[in-house]
Formats: C-alpha cells, sequence, structure tokens
C-alpha cells in the first residue's frame, strides 16, 4: 500500500522540526556548563526550558532557508554564529517580558521606552553571552547547523525524488 504524498510530507516535517525541539534541550543542557548562563537558566528553569525549546523550532523554521541553501566556508560560520546568538535575543527579550529576568514592569511605562529597554537588553545580552558562554556557543551552534542541514536535506532530497517519480 502506497503512503499519500501528503502524509510522507507530514512525516519530514515532523522529523525536521523534531530534531529542532532535540536541539532545544541539548541547548538547554550545553548551556548548563557557563556559571552565567547556567545560573540564568536555574532562576525559572521549566520555563527556560520550554522558552529554549520554542525558540528552537521558530529559529529551524525562520532559517530554513538559509540553512538548506548552498554554503560556503564562510556562510557556514556566520550561520552557525549568527543563528544562536539570534536565538539568545529571543530568549533574553522572552524571559524578560514574562517577567523572569529583569524588571518587566518597566516595559509597561512607555512603549518607546519598552522598544529602547528591549533592543538594549537584547544587545547587551548577546554581548554577554558572546563573551562568557562563546565556548560552548560556537560548538553547539555548528552541530546544530550540521543536523538541520542533515534532516533538512534529507527533506528536500526526499521530496525531489517523490517529484521526479511523479514525472
Amino acid at each position: 500500500m502506497k503512503i499519500p504524498n501528503y502524509i510522507q510530507r507530514m512525516a519530514r516535517w515532523v522529523a525536521y522540526l523534531g530534531v529542532a525541539a532535540g536541539l532545544g534541550v541539548l541547548w538547554y543542557c550545553a548551556l548548563m556548563v557557563p556559571r552565567l548562563t547556567r545560573t540564568i537558566l536555574l532562576h525559572d528553569s521549566r520555563r527556560s526550558l520550554v522558552l529554549l525549546l520554542v525558540i528552537s523550532l521558530v529559529l529551524a523554521l525562520l532559517s530554513k532557508r538559509f540553512v538548506l541553501g548552498p554554503l560556503d566556508p564562510e556562510r557556514t560560520c556566520l550561520i552557525a554564529i549568527i543563528t544562536p546568538l539570534f536565538g539568545s535575543v529571543l530568549f533574553i527579550w522572552s524571559m524578560t517580558l514574562l517577567g523572569s529576568i529583569g524588571d518587566s514592569t518597566a516595559l509597561t511605562a512607555s512603549v518607546p521606552g519598552s522598544v529602547v529597554m528591549l533592543l538594549f537588553l537584547g544587545v547587551s545580552g548577546v554581548v554577554t553571552v558572546s563573551i562568557s558562554a562563546f565556548y560552548v556557543v560556537i560548538p553547539m551552534g555548528a552541530l546544530s547547523l550540521y543536523l538541520m542541514r542533515r534532516v533538512g536535506k534529507a527533506m528536500w532530497s526526499d521530496s525531489l525524488r517523490l517529484a521526479i517519480q511523479h514525472v
């Protein structure tokens, strides 16, 4: 019995997002190594883990085109570094808005002030994480890119193979 294409496509998406969720858990474990990130994560561990899972899924969806596109060594390094840093900005913003980091009541004072504060927290968080946890972030970024490319390329090659079979 032949499995319909939409079920195969859905299974590939589940695999892609499953790897992304698994990477979220792996990031949580890896970020327990540096003291600064461990302190932030353990402040509200359940919320931190859930946010890392959600952010991993969001980044997997947003960066799919870049991850699966042709990559030279420079672009590979750039994506392996930029994606985790963008994830750290999303994490810091989310934790701030949820009240787990900083003073979330200051965010309601004024909209322009809130935007400036979130931008400052995001930039300062990226700088802080880059300095204190670079030895974890860079290898994990490279591993994440490698794994997402592997599962994504498998998705794409299966889709291409199925399209060729139906022609």
